[in-house]
């Protein structure tokens, strides 16, 4: 998938998206969205399921690259089991961090 490729409902039906991911995703952008980096910010904001749609825009070459991009804030949120709030911040940064790796290696 190359960056400003517009990503629809019904792209993300066709790939097996969860209906509630899909109709919030419909709700933030009727039109559909552009692959953006504003964009996949804002996912990251209203808490949209961003590591399912990586691994659907992805090839195994990036997922490998992001995966050595965010080791740190992966572990830091794997350790953080007992703090429900603490952990709910470290899986937004994680996602963040996720992001723009994705989108650091997107052409």
């Amino acid at each position: 998938m190359k960056k400003g490729t517009l990503i629809t409902a019904e792209m993300l039906l066709k790939r097996h998206a969860c209906r509630p991911a899909v109709r919030a995703f419909e709700k933030e952008w009727p039109d559909g969205a552009k692959l953006l980096k504003r964009n996949l910010l804002r996912a990251v904001e209203l808490d949209f399921p961003v590591w399912w749609f990586i691994n659907f825009a992805a090839d195994g070459q990036m997922i490998k690259a992001i995966d050595k991009k965010t080791l740190r804030a992966r572990n830091a949120f794997a350790r953080e089991i007992d703090c429900r709030a603490k952990r709910e911040n470290l899986r937004k940064a994680y996602n963040k961090a996720c992001v723009l790796a994705f989108w650091a290696l997107l052409k």
